[in-house]
């Protein structure tokens, strides 16, 4: 059995790399609700200051403000472009959110 690990060895790199893939792949689609929600989860693991206005936006959109950055969130779903763009404008690594 050269080529298998057994239980207790290493599953080796690659798996690893698979595994960080495929658990920035799931993050890319989600809706405005699940993104509060990791933003505020965010935000109380590294102390930042968070704040969720839903007046501020405008008909099904609101602002959601991490530390001093802010962005607007929209009620229906967020695809990977969009999702991209406010983890940008936030200043938060996508790994870690």
């Amino acid at each position: 059995m050269a080529g298998r690990a057994s239980q207790g060895e290493s599953i080796g790199i690659s798996n690893c790399i698979a595994s960080i893939r495929t658990k920035v792949c799931y993050y890319w689609l989600m809706d405005g609700r699940e993104f509060v929600r990791r933003a505020r989860r965010y935000a109380r693991r590294n102390k930042v200051d968070f704040s969720f206005d839903p007046i501020k936006g405008k008909g099904s959109h609101s602002e959601v403000r991490i530390g001093g950055r802010r962005t607007i969130v929209k009620k229906g779903e967020i695809r990977r472009g969009l999702l991209s763009a406010m983890l940008k404008q936030l200043e938060i690594d996508p790994m870690e959110f």
